[in-house]
């Protein structure tokens, strides 16, 4: 599971409960926006085989940057994407984001259906 600080409050160990025969690890970078998530990602993909990942961001993308937009965040995500199916990852998962009252619900639902669309689009 990689993500900024959001997927912390994730126990390895309660997911590993429903995700049989695996070992679940976190890989948090607390502030990191998609940008950041994308280059940190790669160095540990290389390093490990994964079989499944998570990814988690978006939310620090719209709290640091008043010209970030919904289609940057896709294209962040795109090349961490690509990075996973260059590693053989065989299971890819999108997180949504979540409520925050740091973000307007509106702008939350924008993103989300874009998430939706992406991964949809993607097949994953």
């Amino acid at each position: 599971m990689f993500g900024d600080s959001i997927p912390k409050r994730l126990q390895p160990y309660q997911i590993s409960r429903w995700v049989k025969n695996s070992i679940v690890q976190q890989k948090i970078f607390s502030g990191a926006t998609s940008y950041h998530l994308s280059y940190y990602l790669q160095p540990h993909l290389t390093e490990a085989q994964y079989d499944s990942v998570i990814i988690h961001c978006g939310v620090n993308d719209f709290l640091k940057s008043n010209s970030m937009t919904i289609d940057t965040l896709l294209v962040y995500l795109q090349e961490m994407v690509s990075a996973c199916k260059r590693s053989n990852v065989k299971n890819i998962f999108i997180s949504s984001v979540n409520y925050t009252s740091l973000l307007r619900r509106g702008l939350i639902s924008e993103i989300n259906k874009a998430l939706k669309s992406f991964c949809d689009n993607g097949q994953w």
